[in-house]
């Protein structure tokens, strides 16, 4: 007999060979006793920290925004003007 033959049949680790821990699992119900159960704003808390959003530097982004545009406005109203001064006299 070849070193071959004899590995072939043996069952390593308690399963046959092939199948694999995701079938035995996979069937089972979760343990209740390790579930956790979450508050609708805590779960969207956490997710906005997962997926870096935050909302005070957010608001702030856009306040910052609004500020330029506004800037900008004023710029171009400032620049039409005629010389007030001269035309007072």
């Amino acid at each position: 007999m070849s070193a071959a033959s004899i590995t072939a049949g043996v069952v390593q680790y308690g399963r046959r060979k092939g199948s694999g821990k995701q079938g035995i699992e996979a069937n089972r119900p979760p343990d209740l006793r390790q579930v956790a159960v979450l508050s609708k704003s805590d779960w969207l808390r956490i997710q906005d920290s997962v997926n870096g959003v935050n909302q005070h530097n957010q608001s702030l982004i856009e306040a910052r925004e609004q500020r330029e545009a506004l800037h900008v406005r004023s710029k171009e109203v400032v620049k039409h003007w005629s010389n007030t001064i001269a035309m007072v006299k």
